[in-house]
C-alpha cells in the first residue's frame, strides 16, 4: 500500500523530499516510509524526477524565476534546480 502511494506521488512530479513529508504525515513511521521510498525509487534519487519536471515546465515557456519557484514548490532543492536548468532560460 505504501509503495502504491509513493508511485502515485511520483506521478504527480513531487520530489523525494516532498514525498517523504507527505508520507510521514500519513504513516508516521519513518522506517516504513524510508523503506517504501528506497524500494520504489532506488538509488536514483531526485534527478530523473527533477529533469522530467523541468522538461514539462519548459514547454510552458515560463520565465526562469517562475520555473525555479514552481520547482521549489514541488519540493526540489534550489541548488539541484540551478545545476539542472540551462543557463539560456
Amino acid at each position: 500500500a505504501m509503495a502504491r502511494k509513493v508511485a502515485q506521488l511520483q506521478r504527480r512530479g513531487l520530489s523525494q523530499r516532498a514525498m517523504r513529508s507527505k508520507l510521514m504525515g500519513n504513516a508516521g513511521d519513518r522506517s516504513i516510509v524510508e523503506a517504501a521510498l528506497s524500494q520504489t525509487l532506488g538509488e536514483r534519487g531526485d534527478d530523473p524526477a527533477l529533469r522530467a519536471a523541468i522538461s514539462k515546465l519548459e514547454r510552458k515557456h515560463l520565465d526562469r524565476r517562475v520555473l525555479i519557484q514552481r520547482l521549489v514548490g514541488k519540493g526540489f532543492r534550489y541548488a539541484d534546480i540551478i545545476k539542472q536548468i540551462p543557463d539560456n532560460l
